[in-house]
């Protein structure tokens, strides 16, 4: 008895009693699917080297998505390297010409994908369709996508 009173004058009966509440409203159920650690991502560092052969080659016409897939690192930390090093970056030169487009677009109005028209010309789908966009010429609906 003297402890309740003790407790009840010192305000700690009342929290203890928000306490039990708080507990009894809480949610114990478990969860649909457990949170799953996320994995690590493996971090390539090059050797110096490594960095070296990377611009030298880099400076002597390799891509940057070349280089990104023989280190297996990504192309921002190939650009990354080049950058710390000094090696400034090539101008995105433009593949196909205008006459070509002029050409691809005569392809396509004749009912050929982009993909087969990209073939002709030995660039990726995307690319005729850059070149489509560059120069105004409406594309068809790609199958599949809504």
């Amino acid at each position: 008895m003297e402890i309740l009173a003790l407790l009840a004058n010192t305000g700690l009966l009342s929290t203890l009693g928000q306490l039990h509440d708080l507990i009894a409203n809480l949610d114990l159920s478990p969860k649909s699917e457990p949170e799953l650690p996320r994995p690590v991502q493996r971090v390539a560092k090059l050797r110096s080297d490594e960095v070296a052969i990377l611009c030298i080659t880099y400076t002597g016409g390799v891509s940057v998505a070349q280089l990104a897939e023989l280190y297996g690192i990504h192309r921002t930390t190939v650009m990354a390297h080049l950058e710390r090093n000094g090696i400034p970056r090539r101008a995105c030169t433009r593949i196909m010409t205008d006459e070509m487009v002029v050409e691809a677009t005569e392809y396509y109005a004749a009912g050929e994908p982009l993909a087969t028209v990209g073939k002709r010309y030995g660039v990726e789908a995307r690319t005729i369709g850059r070149e489509f966009k560059r120069a105004g010429v409406v594309t068809r609906p790609s199958l599949g996508r809504s």
